[in-house]
């Protein structure tokens, strides 16, 4: 099973044993506060809630019926409607069912991005922050902004009022010590 299949499939279940406990209590911010949150990609979009009811007469069933261009719009929990390039409804069907039909026509990326959105839409997830990573070996200063040794005490008669600081810092011994005294 794939890892977004687990999201989806942890997802639903989430959805179901919770949708049916009732409406959320005063002070209950839904499953973020939970930390249930899952990442996914950044740039997915989360599916958007059908607008009309067009889509109720469209074939219940999506197997062999989506194009190479298509559309999902959310219908209720686990329900999407797939729609044409015009916005005209193909088919409606589980989530599971069009991603497993996605799947099986070779559009794993598409199948994929639906998953998530489907997340995103249900608040289940959050976009993925792409923070790039620190300098994995960082170093100290070289030199101040003077260009002056950064390790070095400032010199007698150095007017510049930088504090270089000690070149070989030591722990305390005694933490309740005056600064400069251990």
């Amino acid at each position: 099973m794939t890892s977004n299949t687990q999201k989806l499939v942890f997802a639903l279940g989430a959805s179901l044993l919770f949708g049916c406990m009732g409406a959320p209590q005063d002070g209950d911010e839904g499953a973020a506060t939970r930390g249930w949150l899952v990442e996914v990609e950044s740039g997915v979009e989360p599916l958007q809630s059908v607008d009309s009811d067009t889509w109720r007469t469209a074939p219940t069933d999506c197997h062999d019926l989506l194009p190479a261009e298509v559309d999902f719009e959310l219908v209720r929990d686990g329900v999407v409607v797939a729609l044409d390039a015009s916005g005209v409804p193909i088919c409606v069907d589980t989530i599971d069912n069009v991603r497993t039909e996605l799947e099986g026509d070779g559009r794993l990326g598409e199948s994929s991005d639906l998953g998530d959105a489907y997340l995103l839409a249900m608040g289940f997830a959050i976009p993925a922050m792409n923070i790039a990573s620190g300098d994995p070996s960082p170093q100290p200063s070289c030199q101040d902004i003077d260009g002056h040794a950064a390790s070095s005490p400032a010199a007698p008669g150095d007017s510049s009022g930088v504090d270089r600081g000690d070149p070989s810092p030591q722990p305390s011994t005694n933490p309740h010590a005056p600064s400069g005294e251990t």
